[in-house]
């Protein structure tokens, strides 16, 4: 069965909605676990203090690079936008990948990303940077 998904979080000083077109059944668990940790992200203030300058999306491929910041960390350490996460830390993403970022980037200490990168896997050494 095929249908959007909206998701609400919300209190008196930040608000959210996820919007999704979870395409089957078999995405919806993944795509509600997706929106509790960003609303926990949203909602309890708990963004990591550092960042690597990368946009994701996350979709039935995984967590996808859709942009990386020229110069920054990501850049540097040579992921490039196509690429897909695989392990972070050496913690595979899975289903709560906003969540496995945020624990790496909490201290700021370098660690290795897996990714594919057309076709090819790689372990990437990345610092990253305070926001």
């Amino acid at each position: 069965m095929y249908g959007f998904q909206i998701l609400y979080a919300g209190n008196d000083r930040s608000a959210m909605i996820v919007m999704s077109n979870t395409g089957s059944a078999n995405r919806r668990d993944q795509t509600d676990r997706l929106a509790e940790d960003l609303a926990g992200l949203i909602l309890e203030r708990k963004r990591a203090k550092y960042t690597l300058g990368i946009a994701i999306n996350v979709d039935d491929a995984g967590v996808k690079v859709e942009e990386v910041v020229p110069g920054g960390p990501a850049d540097r350490a040579g992921i490039r936008a196509g690429d897909v996460l695989l392990k972070v830390a050496g913690k595979q993403l899975g289903d709560r990948p906003a969540m496995t970022l945020n624990a790496a980037l909490e201290t700021g200490e370098a660690f290795d990303i897996d990714v594919n990168h057309g076709g090819e896997r790689k372990t990437l050494r990345v610092k990253p940077v305070p926001r």
